[in-house]
């Protein structure tokens, strides 16, 4: 503005109503005009054993983004955020497999300790992107996928550091309210 010019005489209503603040004079800085909606709240999980479920939750390009199942993701789920689940259950067969594996030499130590797995918690969330059978799909050839089945692309994967203890299921399944509740307070999901 020019510095003769005088200001608008309801400057400061026009300056609350474009900063979102709710009375005149009471800006924080804190408040927005354009408030987001906030995102749905995760409400699904889906179990999965260790050491399968620290390999998802591990923030590295190498991670496991691809789940294998028997079935496709229900249509109502894809494209949704949901929880990861560390099951109670350990596959050994895994650590052996991968330990022979050259393709998982990178992958380290300790997120194949069962010692150091945590287990019977949520221990991310991600959105489950999308799913497809067969290896004539070019994803195929990522290291995760196994010959069988479906696979389930886990996309936008966010570790949970704190330890949100629920029972585990079979499938996708609904999260009791008190896990919900938890779920949202880390800020994460």
């Amino acid at each position: 503005r020019d510095r003769g010019e005088q200001p608008h005489p309801h400057r400061e209503v026009l300056l609350m109503v474009w900063l979102g603040a709710s009375q005149p004079g009471r800006y924080s800085g804190s408040e927005s005009a354009f408030k987001r909606p906030s995102a749905p709240p995760v409400t699904h999980a889906l179990t999965v054993k260790q050491p399968w479920a620290g390999l998802i939750a591990w923030q590295d390009s190498r991670a496991k983004r691809v789940e294998n199942r028997a079935n496709p993701i229900p249509r109502k789920h894809v494209g949704k955020r949901i929880a990861i689940h560390a099951g109670r259950g350990w596959d050994a067969r895994v650590v052996s497999m991968l330990a022979h594996d050259p393709r998982f030499e990178d992958i380290p130590s300790d997120l194949l300790d069962k010692a150091q797995a945590r287990r019977g918690v949520i221990v991310a969330t991600a959105r489950l992107e999308a799913c497809w059978g067969g290896e004539d799909d070019p994803r195929s050839a990522d290291r995760w996928v196994n010959a069988m089945g479906h696979h389930w692309l886990l996309a936008d994967v966010r570790p949970i550091k704190i330890d949100i203890e629920v029972r585990g299921q079979l499938g996708i399944w609904t999260l009791p309210p008190e896990a919900v509740q938890r779920l949202r307070a880390t800020g994460v999901a």
